[in-house]
């Protein structure tokens, strides 16, 4: 029996990995993938299927199928001290970047395609 949705979830050990799970669509099987989306922060990231099984996410190609997609929050930054002290004996700051964490996004997942039946 085929599953009529892409299963994905998040790389526990890296939040910012999407994980897919292996699927079968359109009598093709679909490896398991998993894509980092730090690149798409503040962005919509939108995973397709191709008529050949292959994944992309391409935003400039024209598709054949929508699996998934999501809005990623956009990048985050802490301050936090450095250890060092100024010439006026106060802490030094700096600003890094807060590293994705997919676990609080929803990401909406679409029906997979199904052989049409020919009734020849």
């Amino acid at each position: 029996m085929e599953q009529n949705k892409v299963i994905i979830s998040v790389d526990e050990a890296k939040p910012s990995i999407l994980r897919i799970a292996a699927f079968t669509a359109n009598g093709i099987r679909v490896p398991a993938q998993r894509y980092d989306l730090t690149e798409y922060q503040g962005e919509t990231f939108r995973l397709y299927m191709e008529e050949n099984g292959d994944l992309s996410t391409c935003k400039h190609c024209d598709h054949y199928w929508l699996l998934a997609e999501a809005d990623i929050p956009p990048k985050q930054t802490e301050t936090i001290q450095t250890g060092e002290k100024d010439e006026k004996g106060q802490e030094k700051t700096t600003t890094v970047e807060v590293p994705l964490d997919l676990g609080g996004v929803t990401f909406r997942t679409y029906d997979l395609p199904t052989k049409e039946k020919n009734n020849d």
